[in-house]
């Protein structure tokens, strides 16, 4: 229930601030997500956009397909529209907040080498970074002693929505630490699609 509570109190804030523009990246990163079918860790389809909210905060949105809907949403009651909208992992990491980000990716990337050689499995908090009205939780997991994962989870009032994190293998750890320093010094190429597009 208050997995259910904290996502009602989310939508409410998050509905105080619209999204006035967006830009589409193109990228190759690819986010994952356990699939208990086939007991393991699967690429889903992953899209990348710049976005900006009408209240001038600049966000890069990486939004990740779901296997299915989690299950601690089972107790809603949604339409077709709005499960469907459950099935996405929206994480947005705000550009004043970059530093943060690379400096747990970097750790990440530093336990999982040692890891590697060590041959050792485990699951460790990173860092926990602000974003928007919440944070975003970094955690070290291992799927086992040769497969390493960047967990992304976003988190609010205390609670943090794992059933919904993100994980990134070593390639696409990598691949984000370089949308998100080409994001921060404004590197990332953008059209203007309507000027183009008439």
């Amino acid at each position: 229930m208050k997995i259910i509570s904290v996502f009602l109190s989310v939508l409410t804030l998050v509905a105080c601030t619209s999204v006035q523009t967006t830009t589409r990246v193109s990228t190759s990163l690819r986010a994952q997500e356990y699939n208990s079918v086939a007991s393991r860790y699967l690429e889903q389809p992953t899209f990348v956009e710049m976005a900006t909210l009408n209240d001038g905060t600049q966000l890069l949105i990486v939004d990740m397909k779901l296997y299915a809907v989690p299950s601690f949403y089972s107790g809603l009651r949604a339409s077709g529209a709005a499960a469907e909208a459950l099935r996405h992992s929206r994480i947005g990491f705000g550009k004043n907040q970059v530093t943060g980000y690379v400096a747990a990716i970097d750790k990440f990337l530093e336990w999982a080498t040692l890891a590697s050689e060590r041959k050792d499995a485990f699951t460790k908090e990173i860092s926990s970074v602000p974003t928007g009205r919440g944070a975003l939780k970094f955690t070290f997991h291992s799927g086992n002693d040769r497969s390493h994962f960047l967990a992304v989870a976003w988190s609010a009032m205390g609670t943090t929505i794992d059933e919904k994190a993100q994980y990134f293998d070593i390639s696409n750890a990598k691949e984000l630490k370089r949308l998100l320093l080409a994001f921060a010094s404004d590197s990332i190429q953008r059209t203007n699609i309507d000027s183009i597009y008439k």
